[in-house]
C-alpha cells in the first residue's frame, strides 16, 4: 500500500495551503483553455521557471496566510519571488490594470483607496474628478453651500 500511494505521490503539496493559489497561477498563464489565460498568458504574463516546481513556490512563499490571495505588486511582470506576495482582497483590488490612479501629495492611489483614505464617497469623489477638479483638490471635504 505504501509502494503504491509513493508511485501516484507527484509532489506531495496538494493538500498545501498555497497548492490551489500555485495551480490557478500555473494555469492561467500556461494553459491556453484556461478561461483566464488570454489576461495573464495571453498577454506575456509568465511563471518563472523555477516556480514551475510547487516546491520551490511554497520554499519562497511559505503558507498562504488564512483570507489573503496571490498578488502580483506589478501586474505587468509575471510571477517570481521579487514580485509576489499574499495579499487582502482589498489589497488586491487596489492593484489592478483598470484602476483609475491618482497621485496625492506624492502617494498613487487608486480611486477606492483614495475615498477610504480621505473619507470621501467613491461617487462624490469620482464627480469631482469627473468635473475637472485636481485629485489634492478632489479629496478635500467641501462645506456645504446653502445649508445650516
Amino acid at each position: 500500500r505504501e509502494n503504491a500511494v509513493a508511485l501516484k505521490t507527484t509532489h506531495g503539496f496538494s493538500k498545501h495551503s498555497a497548492f490551489r493559489s500555485w495551480k490557478s497561477m500555473v494555469a492561467r498563464c500556461t494553459d491556453p483553455t484556461d478561461k483566464d489565460y488570454p489576461g495573464y498568458g495571453g498577454r506575456g504574463v509568465s511563471v518563472c521557471s523555477e516556480w514551475l516546481d510547487i516546491a520551490n513556490f511554497v520554499m519562497d512563499m511559505g503558507e498562504k496566510p488564512t483570507g489573503m490571495t496571490l498578488e502580483r505588486i506589478n501586474n505587468d511582470e509575471g510571477y517570481r519571488p521579487d514580485n509576489c506576495r499574499w495579499a487582502t482582497p482589498i489589497e488586491q483590488g487596489s492593484n489592478k490594470r483598470n484602476n483609475n490612479n491618482l497621485v496625492i501629495g506624492g502617494e498613487t492611489l487608486c480611486l477606492a483607496a483614495a475615498s477610504r483614505k480621505y473619507g470621501i464617497p467613491e461617487s462624490t469623489l469620482r464627480n469631482r474628478l469627473n468635473a475637472g477638479m485636481a485629485p489634492e483638490d478632489a479629496v478635500l471635504p467641501r462645506a456645504r453651500r446653502g445649508g445650516k
